[in-house]
């Protein structure tokens, strides 16, 4: 196979209803044409670090959070209530570098608002969700 060349494929198509089965009269072709190059997705290199807001949000009783690190680093991801307690802790420990999804299930937990923060390093950021049951 020439990688430089397009490939040709083909295909017809039979239908069935179990008892009988008809086959098109037709063929049909199409070309598939080699990438001409790559490009290195965002998802998979971050280039910083990010705290999405979680989805859904309100929500109830489960959420995702998502982050980004663009390089190996120590983690805490936590959940505080309105009065700056602690009331969960989803991440706690290194992490190589690339994209997170935490998944925070709150079904015993009033309804109210939350904040949850990121530490990364020299990175923090907060951000606040909203638990209506």
């Amino acid at each position: 196979m020439d990688l430089l060349e397009p490939d040709l494929y083909s295909w017809t198509v039979n239908v069935t209803d179990g008892i009988f089965t008809v086959a098109s009269q037709d063929t049909f072709k199409f070309y598939i044409t080699p990438p001409t190059s790559v490009v290195s997705s965002d998802i998979n290199n971050p280039r910083e670090f990010k705290l999405y807001q979680n989805y859904p949000n309100p929500f109830n009783p489960v959420t995702r959070i998502t982050f980004t690190l663009p390089e190996k680093s120590p983690v805490t991801l936590k959940i505080y209530d309105a009065l700056g307690r602690e009331v969960a802790v989803l991440v706690s420990g290194e992490l190589p570098a690339g994209r997170y999804t935490e998944v925070w299930d709150a079904r015993n937990f009033p309804s109210g608002v939350y904040f949850y923060r990121l530490q990364a390093g020299k990175f923090s950021q907060t951000k606040k969700l909203l638990l209506v049951k």
